[in-house]
């Protein structure tokens, strides 16, 4: 009778090659998962900044109001200044994008409504076409302010670029950006 004592160099390698497969399929999923864990954490700050230019709006109305179809605009250090945000550095006013650790230097740009007589506040970016663009970020070109609607490819496309899909069978042609109206 013989006796065993170990594994063999084929089970050995098999157990290898079925952890390989299995980190293969675990590695880009946990990065899909990673990713989209930073894109919210990166709305959830825009939201908390525009919130906080809202507020600062809602003080300075008349002035915001006064600047008729123009907006208002701020940066991320004035808001931790007047004390509407804190700021995640003790040594410089900033917050940081969860998504590259750089601070987020956008405008913020507060209007008037006059069509539902309101405050609105917009953190917006420079639109650069080569630069990607994810669903929900704001963009400016010139005076106008734009929404992605669709994640944006920055390949060079612009502003009024579109793509195409189908939905239930039919092909339809859809904008990546929305200008954005009060």
């Amino acid at each position: 009778m013989h006796n065993k004592n170990g594994f063999t160099l084929v089970e050995v390698l098999a157990v290898l090659v079925v952890i390989g497969l299995l980190m293969a399929l675990a590695i880009p999923a946990y990065a899909n998962i990673l990713a989209g864990v930073k894109r919210d954490t990166f709305n959830s700050k825009i939201i908390e900044i525009e919130a906080a230019a809202n507020k600062l709006g809602d003080k300075t109305k008349d002035e915001v109001k006064n600047a008729g179809s123009a907006c208002i605009n701020t940066n991320v250090d004035s808001l931790i200044k007047k004390g509407y945000l804190l700021s995640e550095s003790d040594s410089i006013n900033v917050i940081y994008s969860p998504a590259d650790n750089k601070p987020l230097t956008g405008v913020i740009k507060t209007c008037y409504c006059s069509n539902n007589f309101n405050i609105a506040s917009y953190y917006t970016t420079t639109f650069d076409a080569y630069k990607v663009f994810h669903e929900g970020e704001k963009v400016t070109v010139g005076t106008k302010i734009y929404k992605c609607l669709h994640d944006y490819p920055g390949n060079n496309l612009g502003i009024n670029a579109t793509y195409t899909t189908k939905v239930g069978g039919t092909t339809k042609t859809l904008r990546y950006f929305e200008e954005v109206k009060c």
